[in-house]
């Protein structure tokens, strides 16, 4: 399997990634984190990616 692109938790001491092994544009990616319970939130400025272990 080769992946393609991911999204890692930015939350400290978390290891969890939303992978796939399609070819998708940075907009899809995201999408298709959000759809599986992934969040992503910006603060000041800066985005930052939860997996669904850390959304609030």
């Amino acid at each position: 399997m080769t992946i393609r692109a991911a999204v890692l938790c930015d939350e400290t001491g978390c290891d969890a990634v939303f992978a796939t092994t399609e070819r998708l544009a940075r907009y899809e990616l995201i999408s298709e984190a959000h759809a599986d319970g992934w969040a992503s939130t910006n603060k000041t400025g800066h985005w930052t990616n939860q997996c669904p272990d850390h959304i609030n």
